[in-house]
């Protein structure tokens, strides 16, 4: 699965990110976040961790089954 950018709305501000299934990166602007809106979609935080080397934060997502981004519907994309 591959890294997806989406954009993280945070107050008033639009922070870019980038999202792998449930993992998503970002810039560590926003604190000690409980949610985050990904794309206009509100979606809970499972869990973070902050990157003081590079001041990312990395974001664990709280997706249902079946609604991580980029998932397989195991369709061939091919004709």
């Amino acid at each position: 699965m591959a890294w997806v950018e989406v954009t993280v709305t945070h107050g008033k501000k639009e922070l870019p990110a980038m999202q792998r299934g449930v993992d998503l990166q970002l810039v560590n602007k926003i604190g000690k976040p409980t949610s985050v809106v990904v794309d206009g979609k509100t979606i809970k935080v499972e869990s973070f961790v902050v990157d003081e080397r590079d001041d990312i934060i990395q974001v664990k997502l709280d997706l249902p089954k079946g609604r991580s981004k980029g998932a397989s519907d195991d369709q061939s994309a091919e004709g």
